[in-house]
Order: C-alpha cells, then sequence, then structure tokens
C-alpha cells in the first residue's frame, strides 16, 4: 500500500522529480548559505526518495539490480569513503560547510540519486523528467539574461552571471547540461510547432551559457558539437555525405569564431567574454593564479597519490605546496581568493580521493560516452 494508499514506487517516483527543483532554490536566494545549506532540498528529498524506495524493495514492489555503471559508482563512492578517512579533516571532508556543501555526503546522495532515477523511471517518466528539468532550467536562463540585464543587482562576476549560484563556471556547467536536454528534445520531436519551441529554449540555454563567460564550459560545447556530428556521420547510412557534412559545418565554426576574434582585434567588437579567452595563450595563462593552482595540486598528488588528503583537503595542499611568488608581483596586489580549489575537477578529484578515485571518474566518463555511442548506433534516443 506503501504511504496513504499510494505505492512505494510512485512516492519514490514523486520525490526523486522533485529533486530537480533545488536549482531554482538556490537561484532564488532564499537560503542564505551560510546558515542553512542551499542543497538541504536535495538532501532531503533524496534521503526521503531512498526511505520510499527501500520500502519498494522489501516488499517486493520494485526488483533490485545491479549494471555496470551502478557498479562503477558504488566503487568512487568507496574511494571517495576511504580517502576521508586519511584526511586532515575527516569531518570537514565528509559533511564540508553549509556554503559549499562539497563532502562525501553530497557524493552519497548525488550517487543514490542517479541509482535511483535508473531503477524507477521508466520511458514516460524519464520524458517527464526531461520535460521538467527544461522547463526549470529554462527559468532559471532567463533569471540570468536578467541579471544580465541589470534587472536585480548582480554579483561582482565582470558582467558575468551567475544568478547566485555562487560562481559563474556552476551556472555555465548547469547551463550546459540543459543546453544539452533542450538539444535532445529538438531532435526527438517530429512535429514543426514542437521543434520551433524546442529550437528557442535550446537557443535561450547556449545564449545564457555565453554569457556566463565560462571558458572551459564553452570549449566543451565546441569539441561537443564536432564529436557529436562525427558519431552521427559513422552511424548514418550516407556515411560520405555526413562526412563531408561534418566536415563543412566544422569549419564555418571555426571560421565564425576566427571573425569574432578578428573583429574584437580590429576594434570594431568589443567583448569581455572574447578577452577572457585570449588570456587562453601561453603567455598569459602562466600570469594567472589558476597556473599555481595546477603546479600545487600536482605536487600534493606526486606527494600522495592514494587517498591522502579527501574531500575539501586541497586547502591543506595549498598551505602547503603555495610558492611564495604566488604573492608575488607576477599577479596583481590582491591574489586569486579561491584557493580553496584546483580549478580543475580532474586535478581536484586526483587530490580529494587520489589517481585511482579521478581513473574511476574518467572510466565512469568513458563508459557513458561508449553507451551513449551503442544507443545512437541502434538509431534509438
Amino acid at each position: 500500500q506503501g504511504v496513504m494508499g499510494i505505492s512505494y514506487i510512485q512516492l519514490t517516483r514523486v520525490l526523486l522529480l522533485l529533486v530537480s527543483t533545488t536549482p531554482l532554490v538556490v537561484s532564488s536566494h532564499l537560503i542564505e548559505s551560510h546558515v542553512i545549506p542551499r542543497t538541504l532540498s536535495l538532501y532531503v528529498l533524496t534521503a526521503s526518495a531512498l526511505m520510499t524506495a527501500l520500502g519498494a524493495y522489501v516488499t517486493g514492489a520494485c526488483a533490485l539490480r545491479i549494471t555496470r555503471s551502478h557498479v562503477l559508482l558504488g566503487v568512487l563512492f568507496l574511494v571517495g569513503a576511504c580517502a576521508t578517512l586519511f584526511a586532515p579533516d575527516p569531518f570537514l571532508s565528509v559533511f564540508s560547510t553549509p556554503d559549499r556543501m562539497e563532502g562525501l555526503v553530497l557524493w552519497f546522495m548525488l550517487i543514490v540519486y542517479a541509482f535511483l532515477l535508473s531503477h524507477f523511471f521508466d520511458a514516460s517518466w524519464w520524458r517527464t523528467w526531461l520535460i521538467l528539468n527544461v522547463c526549470i532550467g529554462s527559468m532559471i536562463a532567463l533569471f540570468g539574461l536578467s541579471q544580465y540585464g541589470g534587472s536585480f543587482v548582480t554579483t561582482d562576476t565582470e558582467g558575468r552571471i551567475d544568478i547566485f549560484f555562487g560562481n559563474p563556471v556552476f551556472y555555465g556547467a548547469y547551463m550546459l547540461c540543459i543546453a544539452v536536454l533542450t538539444t535532445c528534445i529538438f531532435f526527438s520531436l517530429r512535429t514543426t510547432i514542437g521543434r520551433l519551441g524546442a529550437g528557442a529554449l535550446m537557443c535561450l540555454s547556449y545564449t545564457a551559457l555565453i554569457l556566463s563567460g565560462t571558458r572551459s564550459v564553452m570549449l566543451g560545447v565546441c569539441g561537443g558539437i564536432i564529436v557529436g556530428l562525427l558519431c552521427y556521420a559513422y552511424t548514418s547510412p550516407k556515411r560520405l555525405r555526413a562526412f563531408l557534412s561534418v566536415g563543412v559545418v566544422s569549419l564555418v565554426l571555426v571560421l565564425g569564431i576566427g571573425g569574432l576574434f578578428a573583429l574584437q582585434g580590429a576594434g570594431v567588437l568589443k567583448s569581455d567574454i572574447l578577452d577572457r579567452f585570449r588570456a587562453l595563450g601561453e603567455g598569459d595563462i602562466r600570469t594567472q593564479a589558476r597556473y599555481y593552482h595546477y603546479t600545487v595540486a600536482l605536487q600534493g598528488i606526486k606527494e600522495g597519490p592514494v587517498l591522502r588528503y579527501g574531500f575539501e583537503g586541497y586547502t591543506t595542499v595549498f598551505e602547503r605546496f603555495v610558492a611564495p611568488r604566488y604573492y608575488g608581483d607576477t599577479l596583481s596586489s590582491t591574489p586569486e581568493p579561491w584557493s580553496d580549489r584546483a580549478h580543475n575537477e580532474y586535478l581536484d578529484l586526483a587530490v580529494s580521493m587520489g589517481v585511482p578515485g579521478a581513473l574511476i571518474f574518467v572510466g565512469l566518463l568513458l563508459y557513458t560516452g561508449i553507451c551513449l555511442f551503442r544507443t545512437l548506433s541502434r538509431d534509438r534516443m
């Protein structure tokens, strides 16, 4: 019977859908992160879904099945749990702080969320989940455009938008996820009206992504478009024509981006975002604070390649290996304050969980890519 006449399976599905509203809670700025974690809704809803899911498993309403991806997620969590035992501050490594929430508990909740989604969602519920996330993401994209237009107070992000996510890179990464989902919906629809609507949402999400000024995300989009087109061409019945089309699209993409930089160099176009990309040159990157974070992280990994610092342990690495020149004249008089991370997710993971944990994470990404390619080969979404 479940709870109040509602089956455990239905309750779990509804709770998992509600987890998608967490970004709205964060972007609304209704919760002061230094007092109550903004991810509290994620924790409460995921824990509640776990309880109802256990009810479904115990009563036999849902059969427990383990896949390769579940095994990879489980091993990743176990490596992270072991790393917390060797952390300088195990309590901080597990629970983090209210305004950051990047400890082991967050990883546990995200892995549980992924596990339950794969167990309790069928095609119709996945479609509902997809549409709900796109709607929420589109609302947050509109919030971002409002912030960019100065409709409400902005944070000090040098003309970039973040919608109170804490950093524009977090906002950019989230909008990348929404852009991918809207792209999936666009290509899955068959009606003209449906494609027009999905196309509008797709343009909205990509615009918000660009205005976040997140270089890594935008480079990922360009690379992802090319890789996606290559996969599509490889699985196309008319392979030669498809590869030629991919070449043309890639050429247009490269020439278009090059043209923007040429216009900026000639003084015709002014853009803070393009200025950020110009700073990616080797001579410029060596004068940026994150370059020193990379070298510090590598030193920490070299000293403890396996289970050494745990989550939230980069600060210890930074304080131990930071070079005096970080505070010298090479950089500005006030160096970058974000010394709590290496500004590179793979290096952060290698510091937190050791090299094995980082490799497992990369393996999970590769396995996901292989599964997507096989699905594309079978002409299924």
